[in-house]
């Protein structure tokens, strides 16, 4: 069929779409490459092994261990444990299947409990007031303006509780049994609503011992001291698996992921000091669960009643010979305990000598386990399900990770959902100045993104101090951005701004991506407009972004900025995922254009951002959401609005017209098959203006005014499913029509205004 061809009659549908994300967290191995545990065509994995009823046995050397490494470790340790490794059990001694008081190592299990509770909607959130839940207690009910008043979940979660001594809620670690105690009673008896004596049964029961297939029993709840579990070694380490796989046993997210995750990598800041311990009344009823209050100091590593391996007060890891990815609970000082090397994929627990306040054969001994990998872990990204990443099939584009999308042509029938990014390119200021109200505009206005930096000169923005102060202030910004990201907000986070150096460089990046790196929609730049940092530019630049690659074990992607142009100075540089273009042209084809030009200049090996446009929000609604499809249709994969996500900027700017438009096309591209569609305006017909193909199997055709219709040339013989979109409201149409050679299709009477359409062979 050449020239001008009708549309099949029938309309199938029309709908409104609406502004929607869908990032659903579970644990996934590769950063760039899809994980056969959780691919729709897979139905077994080489690296996702769990136990059932039984442990599989492996020797060490099936896995790659060094048994004599493993007996030296054994002897460091003494007692019983076992050592798991990609989920076989390849290493035991003594009775490593018998029940034992674990004492405070059980204190993760109170988290686990607790994020379920937050999970499954029996608190509303951690910052949930526990005295809410004491409001019967005529302590509770008649105190007024008591410190005790403010205690939250998350107090209790991190030891800042302070109860029994004058410290407020929040402002000081006290590590206290006595508030232990106290937890418990709360969580079991008030949340959960059940017995003490029934609080095996109804709720670690269902929880965690069945979920996770406990072959040794139930945690025991010791009687004696309730609250207190007696766990055996290999039935711990099923809890350490579920914890390394982020949550996810056998195929099931068993605890939700963000929380799994947070768990593990959210410690509190060394500028939060140790209690003074300086008596005072509490309203609460503490009761101790073993010793007594202010046992010990947290030492940057305390996180959820997790013990990470972070920099200490003295600047060193707490144990310096060992990665920072390593995590673990203790009692006794570490003579009980469960710890988890996840690069190596190493689980073990024991109960034995004291390798935790024993600082030094604690080094000794996970050094030694950490020596006994002989060989190099297969995956050391580990990205978050629905983070953002790479996509591993087409480098030039991103995706959620693990998360997927129906393509019929797809193998399996699904395809990693991609993902677009449309909207706010500013506030830069957003961490220094105005927060606030910055942050409440985004969320009211449901933006999908954010542009802002650390090191700013600009904008009343400001320069990170050094050592603890910097530890508080990223830990503030930690929280904003989680609250951008609990309301979808992708924050594009810029280390250095316009020619700002740190000497400290490496330990301010070391810092931030330490405690930064655990959120979803997250991409790292290493610097804006990066020639202004000097005659060494490009060789910084390089170190800073190799140095977030050896820090960020979830696998980020990493961008770099750029003068105005749209030839990408790092193009093939694999340290580089992202180049984001400032190309400051004033009309939405000279833009296009110019992401054309970028595009091509990026070789297909790279994501493209147009990330800055002078003049890309000055001139009404209309013209912000051409230059953003422009933008689209050129290429890019992320497109942020100059001057726009700004409060105290004009209205016009922050329109609610204006974030429905960036709405409406990334949910159009994230919808579609869209990352193997490339910029082709030579396929161009009709009324169309700008094209992406996968010439022979898909296109998109956009118009700003498409008059009657839009077409698309060398179009093979056959029939095609179209999928039309209004740009300016959403509104989605589909039909079939047949297609051969150039041929063009009536837009549908239905539709007006700017208009695109997906086409794609076949039904």
């Amino acid at each position: 069929m050449s020239g001008f061809d009708g549309i099949a009659p029938q309309l199938i549908r029309v709908l409104r779409i609406g502004t929607f994300v869908s990032l659903v967290l579970a644990w996934c191995c590769v950063a760039r490459t899809a994980d056969p545990a959780t691919s729709p065509s897979a139905s077994t994995s080489t690296s996702r092994v769990f136990p059932g009823k039984e442990w599989q046995r492996r020797s060490p050397a099936d896995v790659g261990l060094d048994e004599t490494k493993l007996a030296e470790f054994r002897d460091i340790v003494g007692g019983r444990g076992c050592v798991v490794r990609r989920g076989y059990l390849v290493y035991s001694w003594r009775d490593y299947d018998k029940p034992h008081d674990i004492a405070s190592a059980l204190k993760p299990l109170y988290g686990y409990l607790l994020t379920q509770a937050v999970a499954s909607g029996k608190l509303k959130d951690f910052d949930a007031r526990v005295a809410d839940f004491w409001q019967h207690d005529p302590r509770v009910r008649d105190a007024k303006n008591h410190k005790d008043l403010a205690l939250s979940f998350r107090h209790l979660a991190f030891q800042t509780a302070s109860l029994g001594y004058e410290e407020p809620p929040g402002a000081a670690y006290d590590y206290n049994d006595p508030t232990m105690g106290f937890f418990w009673d709360t969580l079991i008896n008030r949340v959960y609503g059940v017995s003490w004596e029934d609080a095996e049964a109804k709720v670690i029961r269902p929880l965690l011992a069945e979920p996770l297939g406990f072959q040794d029993g139930t945690p025991g709840v010791l009687q004696r001291n309730t609250g207190r579990f007696q766990v055996s070694a290999r039935d711990f380490c099923r809890f350490g698996l579920l914890m390394l796989h982020r949550g996810r046993w056998a195929g099931k997210q068993i605890l939700r992921e963000d929380l799994a995750a947070t768990m593990v990598d959210d410690p509190l800041p060394l500028s939060v000091p140790r209690t003074v311990a300086k008596k005072a009344d509490t309203i609460f009823p503490v009761r101790s669960i073993g010793g007594g209050g202010n046992q010990t100091d947290h030492n940057g590593g305390y996180s959820w009643m997790w013990w990470l391996n972070r920099r200490a007060r003295d600047g060193n890891l707490w144990f310096p010979d060992v990665g920072d990815d390593f995590f673990a609970c203790f009692g006794h000082g570490g003579q009980e305990g469960l710890a988890v090397l996840p690069g190596d994929e190493v689980v073990v627990s024991w109960i034995g000598n004291e390798l935790h306040q024993d600082r030094e054969r604690g080094n000794r001994a996970f050094r030694t386990l950490a020596a006994a990998v002989t060989d190099t872990p297969k995956t050391t990204r580990r990205p978050i399900r629905g983070q953002i990443v790479v996509d591993p099939e087409h480098p030039a584009r991103l995706v959620y990770h693990d998360t997927w999308i129906d393509v019929p042509t797809a193998p399996g029938g699904k395809r990693l959902k991609p993902c677009f990014l449309v909207g706010p390119g500013d506030p830069e200021e957003l961490l220094w100045k105005d927060t606030r109200a910055n942050v409440d505009l985004l969320k009211a206005r449901r933006a999908r993104c954010t542009y802002l930096t650390a090191e700013l000169r600009d904008f009343g923005g400001g320069s990170l101090p050094t050592g603890e102060a910097m530890d508080a202030q990223i830990a503030a910004w930690n929280r904003t951005i989680t609250e951008l990201e609990a309301a979808g907000v992708a924050t594009v986070f810029f280390f250095l701004d316009d020619g700002a150096r740190r000497d400290d460089w490496p330990d301010f990046v070391d810092r931030i991506v330490e405690r930064l790196k655990h959120h979803r929609l997250l991409i790292w730049c290493v610097a804006e407009e990066y020639e202004e940092l000097g005659g060494d530019a490009r060789e910084l630049a390089g170190h800073i972004a190799e140095r977030i690659r050896q820090r960020d074990q979830f696998g980020h992607v990493i961008g770099i900025h750029q003068l105005h142009g749209t030839k990408f100075a790092f193009a093939g540089d694999a340290r580089f995922d992202m180049f984001l273009l400032q190309y400051n042209v004033d009309t939405p084809e000279k833009l296009h254009a110019g992401c054309v030009e970028a595009w091509r200049s990026t070789g297909g090996r790279h994501v493209l951002n147009m990330s800055e446009c002078a003049a890309h929000s000055q001139h009404g609604d209309d013209h912000v959401r051409r230059m953003n499809w422009a933008s689209v249709m050129g290429g890019a994969s992320v497109v942020q609005v100059l001057e726009m996500g700004r409060a105290s900027d004009r209205a016009e700017w922050n329109s609610a017209q204006r974030y429905r438009d960036c709405a409406t096309l990334a949910d159009f591209f994230e919808s579609i098959d869209a990352n193997g569609l490339v910029p082709a305006d030579e396929l161009t017909f009709g009324g169309t203006q700008y094209v992406l193909a996968k010439p022979g199997h898909a296109y998109v055709a956009y118009a700003s005014e498409p008059k009657a219709r839009l077409g698309l040339r060398d179009l093979p013989d056959g029939k095609y499913a179209l999928t039309w979109i209004e740009c300016g409201t959403g509104r989605r149409m589909e039909q079939t029509a047949n297609g051969k050679g150039d041929t063009a299709w009536n837009v549908p009477g239905e539709l007006s205004g700017e208009v695109a359409v997906y086409v794609r062979l076949g039904k």
